[in-house]
């Protein structure tokens, strides 16, 4: 008999399928229960940087290095090799034209000369000599034609007379025929002697004009000749500044060498790489400006160089007016190609935001700036200095452009942030902790110790800079925090956690991603070009190719270095070249900056930019400790840590850090 059987009520599937529910049903409920407290998060007002939108004014422009040049030049070339037998002048001389410059000395070049200088005097005697002859043999004929001219009066005289004698039957015929025979043979003579002076007068004509030619042309390459020797004393072209010339006396320089340049004295020009991605938006007669000393100094492209090279192609470019008083060739000057003239357009100030947001939305204060919330936006043109705002916002509305990156949780980037202005109610963060930290260096022979107990403690988005003598312990111990090195005794925590003991591997993991260097010498590699320099720390985490690429052009174009990224660090100045060494060094986002003397190369003008760099960085929220000789530099910082023979002597907490100077 058959049996009903009946059907199992938990199946697995019907298991699933309310755990599913069960797991949807706590997500809705943490969505709308828990979710706005997880959106939320207390935030110091004084480590944002909030400004308004703007209606105003605004300028589409790149900025690009500008190499100052004189506006002509003329190259000085050696037209004969030789060598250097005397310098009359010096690099950088002011001369005239036709002024000496060197004399260059060429034995084989002289005995040539004076060989064919021996045998075209030989040569122009020989033509003059048969010249001559020619009128010689002229007069010859002359004197032929009046010889026969005489005789035939005679003979005619004689002729006519016995033609009348033997008329008369006077003399024989045979004496008649005589006479007359006589007479006829001085006319044939005359007639035959006629003809040759005339042939000798056509081929006279013909050979007088060749040989005249033939003098023409001697004389001509004896002139060569000598102008080829004069070319052994090299003179100044044209009126200008005499550079690039650097030539000793005994040097060998061959025919076409380049010896130096006349720089002409009508005006300076920057010549200028742009990045190959504008080459279409560039024209000649374009606008570009440059600011020096607060003025304004307006250019126009006058010429462009369309050969590409290493991503890039040059312009030449002219003041239009004035030209900053004090510039020297060579120098290299911050120029922008204007796109746009100036037009009415809602702005925001750069910032930091656009790393997380890539402009896409951007928090948003309320009037009485007690909270934040996000908001969707959309961008359009940028320049150095501001965004162009096409929806999203509206005029007199404050916004947060410092960087997002401490607004994440987990992963989970808060909507809504609250603004604290209570400063004393805030709990501050931590970066580093030492606690008696020493170093001793030991050999078979000597023991030295570089940090002696050594304690202090730096915050959380501090600027602190460490100064002291050479050897007093400030490299040890910027390699200790920056976990380059591990102490002898005592404790370091960097963010609460105590890293002292670890081991180099440990070390490398927790300082690749938490730590930029940034160094005296720069420490690019050569080899790799500056896009490829600020990539690499992210090649070490691991990143995917989108982000690396996301973040290297961020922060390239933040540090204003994007029209170099094709660039090799020997190409770069070296205020370039640590630029790119600031922006590998923030290219991760890393909670620690460490500097060491970081405008030590650096003449004044390059090193104020990247002082202002870090300040920025700073104010940005980023933490940095900094070692310098520098007092100017140690200004910048908030403190300042002083060491001596590796002991903290003495901490100066300064109450307004230098202002950063705005370009």
């Amino acid at each position: 008999m058959d049996r009903i059987i009946k059907k199992k009520k938990w199946t697995p599937l019907r298991i699933f399928w309310l755990t599913s529910a069960g797991a949807l049903l706590v997500v809705i409920l943490w969505m709308i229960f828990l979710r706005d407290n997880r959106s939320r998060l207390l935030v110091d007002r004084d480590q944002l940087t909030i400004v308004a939108v703007e209606q105003g004014k605004f300028k589409e422009f790149i900025p690009v290095d500008g190499v100052v040049l004189p506006r002509n030049t003329v190259y000085i070339d050696a037209v004969q090799g030789g060598i250097v037998e005397a310098v009359y002048v010096e690099d950088g001389a002011m001369l005239k034209k036709g002024d000496p410059i060197l004399k260059l000395a060429n034995a084989n070049m002289e005995l040539s000369y004076m060989d064919q200088e021996t045998r075209m005097y030989d040569a122009i005697n020989n033509l003059a000599n048969t010249r001559i002859s020619m009128e010689q043999l002229h007069y010859t004929r002359q004197k032929e034609i009046a010889a026969l001219n005489y005789e035939i009066d005679k003979v005619k005289t004689d002729f006519n007379r016995k033609k009348q004698f033997y008329a008369d039957k006077l003399i024989s015929e045979r004496e008649y025929e005589d006479a007359k025979r006589d007479y006829e043979y001085n006319l044939r003579q005359l007639e035959i002697t006629l003809n040759l002076r005339k042939l000798d007068s056509i081929s006279g004509v013909t050979q007088r004009a060749q040989i005249s030619s033939s003098m023409e042309r001697m004389y001509n390459n004896l002139g060569l000749l000598r102008r080829n020797m004069d070319n052994m004393t090299i003179k100044a072209p044209v009126d200008g500044k005499l550079s690039s010339f650097i030539v000793e006396i005994g040097q060998t320089k061959n025919a076409g060498e380049h010896l130096g340049q006349i720089d002409m004295q009508d005006g300076l020009k920057l010549r200028a790489n742009i990045d190959e991605r504008y080459i279409s938006r560039v024209f000649k007669g374009q606008s570009a400006e440059l600011e020096s000393g607060g003025i304004l100094y307006p250019l126009t492209i006058n010429k462009i160089y369309t050969d590409v090279t290493r991503g890039s192609f040059q312009v030449d470019l002219f003041f239009e007016g004035d030209e900053p008083a004090g510039l020297k060739r060579g120098q290299t000057l911050a120029v922008r190609i204007v796109f746009s003239g100036e037009a009415d357009a809602l702005i925001v100030r750069r910032g930091g935001f656009f790393h997380e947001t890539g402009g896409n939305w951007i928090y948003v204060v309320d009037p009485e700036e007690k909270f934040a919330v996000k908001r969707n936006i959309r961008l359009g043109r940028q320049n150095t200095n501001n965004y162009e705002v096409l929806e999203g916002l509206e005029a007199g509305e404050k916004v947060i452009v410092s960087s997002y990156e401490h607004f994440i949780i987990i992963g989970i980037l808060i909507k809504r942030i609250n603004l604290c202005l209570d400063k004393p109610f805030q709990k501050t963060l931590t970066m580093i902790k030492a606690i008696k930290l020493s170093k001793v260096f030991r050999t078979d022979e000597v023991e030295t110790t570089a940090l002696n107990q050594v304690s202090f403690e730096i915050n959380k988005g501090e600027f602190v800079a460490i100064m002291g003598p050479s050897g007093c312990g400030k490299s040890t111990l910027l390699n200790i925090l920056g976990l380059l090195d591990n102490p002898s005794s005592g404790e370091y925590y960097f963010r609460n956690i105590e890293v002292s003991g670890l081991t180099e591997k440990q070390r490398a993991n927790t300082r690749k991603q938490n730590i930029g260097f940034v160094f005296q010498n720069f420490n690019l590699i050569d080899e790799l070009n500056v896009y490829e320099n600020v990539e690499l720390p992210l090649v070490y985490l691991g990143m995917s190719n989108s982000e690396r690429k996301k973040r290297v052009e961020a922060v390239l174009e933040q540090m204003q270095i994007m029209h170099r990224r094709k660039h090799f660090p020997l190409q770069l100045s070296g205020g370039q070249q640590q630029r790119v060494a600031v922006a590998r060094a923030v290219v991760a986002n890393p909670y620690l900056i460490l500097a060491d003397e970081p405008t030590g190369n650096l003449d004044s003008v390059h090193g104020e930019e990247v002082m202002n760099l870090l300040a920025t960085l700073n104010q940005a929220g980023t933490t940095i400790i900094m070692v310098t000789h520098s007092q100017h530099d140690a200004e910048y910082a908030q403190r300042v840590i002083r060491l001596f023979d590796g002991q903290i002597i003495n901490e100066n907490i300064r109450s307004a850090p230098h202002e950063i100077i705005a370009r």
